[in-house]
């Protein structure tokens, strides 16, 4: 099964992630406040828990597209001039591939990985 759909959800998931994330700090002191993650981390858990997200840059910058669906081979991914950056969420592996129609060379992400960069230039994706 292919899809062309996807979930352009990546700022809604940001807002979110942002206002849930300032409302612990508000009143906290500098000394009580949680370290820090370090850079890239904080960025691949703007995926939304149960998905693959892609970003079409890397360091989990720009717009991200992603899936839920097990099986469904998420096609296509627009070009991107470099290289993505994918965090997935899914519970299952997740398999990238440079072209469209999940063809081409791949790259299989463990559930719970981050790639930033990843080594192909994703055109299409599905969870295994």
């Amino acid at each position: 099964m292919k899809r062309s759909v996807f979930v352009k959800a990546g700022m809604l998931c940001f807002a979110l992630v942002a206002s849930l994330s300032t409302a612990g700090l508000a009143g906290a002191e500098p000394d009580e406040m949680e370290p820090q993650a370090p850079s890239g981390v904080q960025e691949m858990t703007l995926c939304p828990q149960g998905w693959f997200c892609v970003w079409n840059k890397p360091h989990f910058q720009g717009n991200w597209l992603g899936g839920t669906v097990v099986g469904t081979c998420y096609t296509p991914f627009p070009a991107p001039a470099g290289l993505n950056s994918v965090s997935n969420q899914t519970g299952h592996t997740v398999r990238l591939y440079s072209q469209e129609g999940c063809g081409g060379i791949h790259q299989d992400i463990g559930t719970g990985m981050g790639v930033d960069p990843t080594s192909i230039k994703v055109r299409a994706a599905r969870i295994l």
